[in-house]
């Protein structure tokens, strides 16, 4: 276990405050420079680059964007703000289709998909040799991470976050269909079959069912059954949710790893929180009661929160590239 200090104030104790809240207010957007990745398929994925306006200390912070997230997202913002204050270059990781034009193949991401995310680590190697790394994951790009962590062990990345990860990917489908988390999946899904629509007029010889109505589509289960699934490889939605889900990876990470769940993250279901057998001796876990999901706010006022993660988060890295 690691302790964190992330209490929120008695108005912002409720799940769903914690979690709209976050992402509805106007944060300063970092100065960022943007460059297009090239990948080995011929598709493409559009990285977003913020420098400090100090001189940099050659620690570069790659953020893993959430479902349907980009560098626009507040969670991403303020952990991009946070790390140039600290004269750190931060670096998000758009994933396919989500920077704002619609990327070349069929193929888009998925909560497993770890290739594009090595290809990113591979270009900023190449760019920053002498730079130290510090990776955070949120959501599905904290499930796509702690894939990627149990299969490779990079020598410039010296600390790493998973932040409100949907490690049982198959539990976590099941509670956005329960009380005010359908409102939450309502919203990615509608966003999710418009592209999905958009996909399918692009490339009609897609191998999914031709009878399928994507309008009639509800929920995560009948999405990743129907479209994530066969468009990605996996032969349902059951055999996507075994083989992408992250924590029955999680004892392989050797790198230095901090874990973060909510309990009221309406996100989560409860087998997403591994056993500490579950853990390997390199993952730091901490079980949080409060924030909802990638909320975190622990003070200041609702039309001014404060928030906690960040800080926290800063001085995990800190702590690890200390020892370095």
């Amino acid at each position: 276990m690691y302790n964190l200090n992330l209490r929120p104030p008695w108005w912002a104790k409720n799940p769903h405050i914690n979690t709209i809240l976050s992402g509805l207010i106007n944060l300063p957007t970092p100065a960022y420079e943007n460059y297009r990745l090239e990948l080995t398929d011929g598709d493409f994925i559009d990285l977003a680059f913020s420098y400090p306006s100090s001189t940099p200390n050659k620690v570069i912070a790659l953020m893993i964007t959430g479902l349907e997230g980009n560098k626009d997202s507040n969670y991403i913002k303020r952990m991009a703000l946070k790390a140039n204050e600290k004269g750190w270059i931060a670096v998000v990781h758009q994933h396919r289709g989500c920077s704002g034009e619609d990327n070349r193949h069929l193929k888009t991401y998925h909560s497993g998909e770890i290739q594009d995310i090595s290809q990113t680590l591979q270009h900023l190697t190449r760019a920053f040799p002498q730079h130290k790394f510090v990776i955070i994951g949120y959501s599905l790009g904290g499930n796509q991470l702690g894939q990627y962590l149990s299969y490779s062990v990079h020598p410039q990345i010296r600390a790493a976050a998973i932040v409100c990860a949907p490690l049982d990917l198959a539990s976590c489908s099941s509670a956005l269909t329960q009380g005010a988390a359908k409102i939450y999946q309502k919203h990615l899904i509608d966003s999710l079959k418009i592209k999905a629509k958009n996909k399918l007029k692009k490339f009609p010889q897609a191998q999914i069912n031709t009878q399928l109505d994507i309008d009639k589509i509800t929920t995560f289960w009948e999405f990743d059954h129907h479209i994530t699934a066969p468009l990605h490889g996996f032969k349902s939605a059951f055999d996507y949710y075994q083989r992408a889900s992250a924590k029955p990876r999680l004892k392989y990470i050797k790198t230095p790893c901090l874990i973060i769940h909510n309990v009221d993250d309406p996100f989560m279901g409860k087998e997403v929180i591994p056993s500490k057998q579950e853990l390997s001796h390199q993952c730091y876990y901490h079980k949080n009661q409060y924030g909802g999901h990638i909320g975190f706010i622990c003070g200041g006022l609702p039309w001014r929160p404060e928030f906690s993660l960040e800080p926290q988060l800063m001085q995990f890295f800190q702590e690890q590239l200390a020892l370095c």
